[in-house]
């Protein structure tokens, strides 16, 4: 996961991280070959707290395998490592090692940019609903995962005799209830902006927790099914624009002014992609921590679960033994530091192994101070949703690039600001998506 703003702090993430265990404790990685070589690695993740972790790591590692004898990293925050990578890949200098989402691990490996890490993915044990393929290859090896939750002001709540919202119909009566537009204060966020990674997600969560599909896997391969499911898809956007009337939707947020709004008092309740909100709250906002409730995000009709999930790959470099590299990534995922890596943030970033999900992961004092942030989690692992396969994924499809590429290109987002910004209809608005998304099936590679 990515950090999102200033002053997010995770100055007590680590107390209980004495006790940590691997995420998968099988056996010894192989021995390098003789000989000493620098391993790069690049990554989104620019978190103060996450560098000092993954430099015990890289030191572990070191010590370990002589045969390599240093790890360089390069933290960033996401926008600027794309461009990095970007400008890496360009000239021929990519990284040994990245970390990044599913959606850029999806178009790397489909640009054949990527080394397949299948024996890795297996010989640790990786569970089967975790894996992402890519014509039958693991190209990552994931690592951890992000579940979506609601965030919202208890004290509010109770004093208006409310409780939180499980669907649609709950969510509009407490947003309307708790809006005081003479106050400022708003029941609702619904972020518009374009641009933001923040939009596309809670549309593309929204979409699926009615029933709409943008995509599915028909006869062994990916297909546009936007027309199939416009009246899923119309009810979503009408959805979207009554919430208009209990939020501030000029605002053009993004994921940390989405904290922000919360934490001053602006508005009632916020979707989130992990528990970063309760984390900041918890840092620099204290007293709003305590009158802070989280519940699964309201949903009209499935679970809204949309999950980012995160992974680790190796690039593939000409003239290069990739063992080096593999052997880096397998220890990052079976070191004992792995836990106090996902601990920097509690709750945020969720182990892939179902075994530790259940044991160590959930000893952190974090959760004993939340209990609904550890219900509202349990109750999401086992039903979510990557972006490039969504709720068909347990069909067995391969990861889909068209998904990846209109999921960068903020096709999604534009179920929410095109109705909302624009005025458009919701039928020239599906229409304009389902263009977006044939285009990009039409320029795959055969």
């Amino acid at each position: 996961m990515t950090s999102d703003g200033k002053g997010i702090s995770r100055r007590t993430a680590m107390k209980a991280a004495g006790a940590a265990g691997g995420l998968f404790l099988m056996g010894k990685a192989p021995a390098l070959a003789q000989g000493t070589q620098e391993l790069t690695f690049l990554t989104g993740e620019d978190g103060k707290d996450t560098q000092a972790v993954w430099a015990k790591m890289f030191k572990e590692f070191t010590d370990k395998n002589k045969s390599v004898s240093a790890v360089v990293p390069e933290y960033l925050n996401p926008d600027e490592a794309l461009s990095r990578l970007s400008i890496l890949l360009n000239t021929g200098q990519a990284p040994d090692v990245g970390k990044f989402d599913d959606v850029e691990l999806t178009a790397l490996a489909y640009n054949g940019m990527l080394e397949p890490v299948t024996d890795i993915v297996e010989a640790i044990g990786v569970p089967e609903g975790a894996r992402l393929r890519y014509k039958g290859e693991d190209y990552f090896v994931p690592s951890d995962i992000g579940i979506p939750m609601m965030f919202y002001r208890k004290d509010w709540f109770d004093k208006a005799s409310l409780q939180a919202p499980k669907g649609w119909d709950d969510y509009l009566k407490a947003a309307e209830t708790l809006t005081d537009k003479s106050q400022r204060r708003y029941g609702d966020l619904l972020v518009t902006n374009p641009s933001s990674g923040y939009t596309t997600n809670v549309a593309l969560n929204q979409a699926w927790s009615n029933g709409g599909l943008f995509f599915d896997w028909i006869d062994g391969k990916w297909q546009v099914v936007v027309d199939q499911h416009k009246d899923e898809l119309t009810q979503t956007i009408e959805w979207f624009k009554k919430r208009t009337a209990f939020s501030p939707v000029s605002a053009n947020y993004a994921y940390a002014q989405v904290n922000q709004a919360f934490a001053a008092g602006n508005v009632a309740m916020i979707e989130y992609p992990g528990a970063r909100t309760l984390n900041y709250l918890h840092s620099d906002f204290p007293d709003i921590e305590k009158v802070t409730g989280v519940a699964p995000v309201p949903a009209n009709k499935k679970p809204a679960v949309k999950l980012s999930n995160g992974g680790l790959c190796i690039f593939k470099k000409q003239g290069r033994d990739p063992a080096a590299a593999k052997a880096l990534v397998r220890s990052m995922v079976e070191s004992p530091l792995y836990l106090e890596w996902l601990w920097t943030v509690p709750g945020h970033l969720v182990p892939t192994n179902k075994a530790l999900f259940l044991g160590k992961w959930r000893e952190h004092e974090f959760f004993k101070a939340h209990p609904d942030l550890l219900a509202t989690i349990d109750a999401a692992y086992p039903s979510g949703y990557s972006a490039v396969t969504g709720p068909v994924a347990t069909k067995g499809p391969d990861l889909n690039p068209a998904a990846s590429s209109v999921f960068r290109a903020g096709v999604y987002a534009s179920l929410i600001g095109s109705p909302i910004l624009d005025g458009t209809s919701a039928e020239q608005t599906l229409g304009a998506i389902a263009k977006s998304m044939q285009t990009a099936m039409d320029k795959l590679k055969t």
